[in-house]
């Protein structure tokens, strides 16, 4: 058997791995939210997403949150509370998805782009049953 043919099933190519993240955060009335948003390779990964109520009558009435970070990139999520989900807490934290870029080499600019209509909406009703909507622009 010659060396040199047994070889090449264990040869591999190695390939860098590409990395760009960033960081998003916005303020409405009542709320505020932050996410951090990580590329490596094609893949697109998030930390939790963090909602703060940032008023002190507590508890509310989760109503639905909808997250649209990107639909190129899958990064979307809605929950809705059929049966109103009473919160007693400040913070929130929600998990998304990952998603997949269209492309391996991504500069932090273009991954910015991608995520340059990212929102969070709300609906909630405060301790006196009034609904409330707001939505975060997130940048």
């Amino acid at each position: 058997m010659d060396a040199t043919n047994s070889d090449r099933d264990t040869d591999f190519v190695y390939l860098p791995n590409f990395f760009a993240g960033c960081s998003l955060n916005g303020v409405s009335t009542n709320w505020s939210g932050e996410i951090k948003v990580t590329a490596i390779n094609r893949n697109v990964t998030t930390d939790n997403l963090k909602l703060e109520y940032r008023v002190k009558e507590l508890p509310i009435s989760l109503k639905s949150i909808e997250v649209n970070l990107s639909e190129e990139l899958g990064l979307n999520k809605t929950i809705k509370y059929h049966n109103q989900y009473q919160y007693s807490d400040t913070v929130y934290l929600m998990t998304l998805d990952g998603g997949e870029m269209d492309a391996w080499v991504l500069p932090v600019w273009k991954l910015r782009s991608k995520l340059s209509n990212a929102y969070v909406t709300i609906i909630w009703d405060d301790t006196k049953g009034i609904e409330h909507t707001e939505t975060i622009k997130l940048k």
